[in-house]
């Protein structure tokens, strides 16, 4: 079933791309245009800030497609070079997200939630400790919770800025209020 539907997507994905640059009627710039819209799309839709990388490689190679439009070559070569300069410079570049140092952050600390937090693709909700949101996720194997349902903080990930692992209560006393 998976496999079907991963061929389906590369089947379109390959018919868009021939009808795209093996089209003469459309020019070379319009072709990168498309294909950067296309990235932003996509971009929008999954949010990942991985694929907007791709996007400034469109626009290199449109830019060198609206000076140089018979040069394919070229315009392959900016956009791949675009691509993985300005994700490389964006890897080096990037602060590292900070560590939770409050100590009102601390493991077995009582917090509740308000954003539902489940176990699906994104995963991440939101907990409140005093007063201030925080993103947060839940430790694997843990039942969906829902809003203003309490939770214990067991950790942080410092993959993102501030996440908080939790895991629901099991009992209904914890070890301070929020």
């Amino acid at each position: 079933m998976v496999s079907s539907i991963v061929e389906v997507v590369i089947n379109l994905i390959t018919e868009f791309a021939n009808e795209l640059f093996g089209n003469p009627n459309v020019q070379a710039h319009n072709k990168w245009i498309i294909l950067g819209v296309v990235f932003i799309f996509i971009e929008l839709i999954h949010r990942s800030w991985m694929i907007i990388w791709f996007t400034l490689g469109a626009l290199a190679a449109m830019i060198i497609a609206f000076f140089l439009p018979d040069e394919n070559l070229m315009q392959i070569g900016a956009f791949f070079l675009t691509t993985v300069v300005s994700l490389g410079i964006f890897l080096v570049v990037r602060p590292k997200p900070p560590v939770p140092d409050d100590p009102h952050i601390r493991k077995g600390r009582k917090v509740i939630c308000v954003k539902t937090l489940d176990n699906d693709i994104h995963g991440v909700g939101a907990v409140k400790i005093d007063g201030i949101e925080y993103r947060a996720k839940l430790t694997k194997g843990s039942e969906p919770v829902k809003e203003s349902q309490w939770l214990i903080l067991e950790g942080w990930d410092d993959k993102d800025n501030l996440i908080v692992s939790v895991r629901p209560m099991v009992e209904e006393k914890a070890t301070e209020e929020v």
